[in-house]
Order: structure tokens, then C-alpha cells, then sequence
């Protein structure tokens, strides 16, 4: 549950594949996200749609050490609301488009690894009824940092600035997430994302996650 532009909402989100960036570790290397078939709904004013559906998403954060350099890199494909009218950014009405993304970069971590901070630059694609062309592709330098603070306390912030060829603008977007895992199989989340291109959109949520 949470709030969109003022407005409340809520969300119910389900996925096959464990895990994300900041889920219980569970074995998997601090810097791993592989999640498959995400869906998320959302009940806005009374009226229920499909908020994004990720059919895989990849990333591998690889931080460089003494001995190599090795490329952190990600991927993801699926279908997302976007803030867009007529083509240009919305801070009031989101349409779907199918969204592409690929991106290349650095890590560097603490030695105990419990804090990882990563520069890249993103590529996307995406197309769309509600974009003019039908389509549209950017390039977004972007950096963000994952953070272990416990066994129970995880978080990450992330700051992306896509530039969009189609409009010719820069749109600032931040992402920031804290979870506390009660145990493996429950957490909550507290969530906060906001966007700029010439009018402010934001959004906050809290949600209870179950890994079955």
C-alpha cells in the first residue's frame, strides 16, 4: 500500500524467481538479482490495471578487487507503466509500454562486502502507443549503491538520468528501498521513488513480502 502522486494505492506483486537486490541472501553472491515473471497489480481510484509485468530481469554488480576488473553488468525485458502523455512526460496519467534494457559498468565494495556502490551507463528501448513514433531509445548514466546494514537490514539507492532522443530531454529518476527480513520467508519494505523532467512525479509504498 502507498501513495502515487497524493493518490492511494494498492499493490499486490507476485514472482517465480527468488531473488532481488536486497532480498535474504539465501546463498546467493551480495550484488545478484535474477528475478523471472514478476507481476504487479495495482487498485488506484478505484480502478484495478497491470502495473508492470518483468518477464526476467539480470543483474551481477562484480566489484573489482586487486587481482581483476571484471564488468558489472544487467538486463532486463518486459512491461512497465510508464509517466507519459501524447508522448511527453506526465506527472498525472501513466500508459504501458514495452521496455527493453541493457546496462555496462564498474563496482567497488567494502572487503567485508556488506556495502557495494556501482557506476553505469543504461540503454533502453521501449515502445508504445502512447509514445509518437511508436518507440523510443535513451541512454541513462547511472549510479546507485547497495547496502547490507545487519543480517536482518538491507537497502539500496539508486539515481538514473535517462536522456530520451525522441523528446531531447533529461529525466531524472530515483530509486531508494529499505527491507527488514523478520526471517528468510518474511520482510517488510518501505519504498521511494521519484521522477523530474520539467514537473515532479513521486511515489511511496510499504509493503509485506511472503517467499514461498
Amino acid at each position: 500500500m502507498g501513495q502515487v502522486q497524493g493518490q492511494n494505492i494498492l499493490e499486490v506483486e507476485h514472482r517465480q524467481a527468488y531473488h532481488d537486490l536486497i532480498d535474504p541472501s539465501m546463498g546467493y553472491r551480495f550484488g545478484t538479482q535474477l528475478m523471472f515473471l514478476q507481476g504487479k497489480a495495482q487498485l488506484r481510484e478505484e480502478q484495478l490495471k497491470l502495473e508492470q509485468f518483468t518477464l526476467m530481469s539480470v543483474n551481477s554488480y562484480n566489484p573489482i578487487n586487486p587481482f581483476k576488473t571484471p564488468i558489472s553488468w544487467g538486463m532486463a525485458l518486459g512491461w512497465q507503466q510508464e509517466s507519459l502523455s501524447h508522448g511527453q512526460f506526465s506527472s498525472e496519467q501513466q500508459h504501458g509500454v514495452v521496455s527493453a534494457n541493457a546496462q555496462v559498468g564498474y563496482s567497488l565494495a567494502d572487503l567485508e562486502h556488506k556495502h557495494l556502490c556501482y557506476a553505469q551507463v543504461k540503454g533502453y528501448l521501449q515502445a508504445g502507443q502512447v509514445i509518437d513514433d511508436g518507440w523510443r531509445v535513451g541512454a541513462a548514466p547511472t549510479v546507485g549503491c547497495l547496502n547490507r546494514w545487519s543480517d536482518k537490514v538491507q537497502s539500496v539507492v539508486q539515481a538514473e538520468i535517462p536522456y530520451w532522443l525522441e523528446q531531447e530531454q533529461w529525466n531524472l529518476r530515483l530509486n531508494t528501498q529499505l527491507q527488514y527480513a523478520f526471517n528468510p520467508q518474511h520482510t517488510v519494505r518501505v519504498q521511494w521513488q521519484y521522477q523530474q523532467q520539467q514537473q515532479d512525479w513521486t511515489k511511496a509504498t510499504l509493503g509485506y513480502m511472503w517467499f514461498f
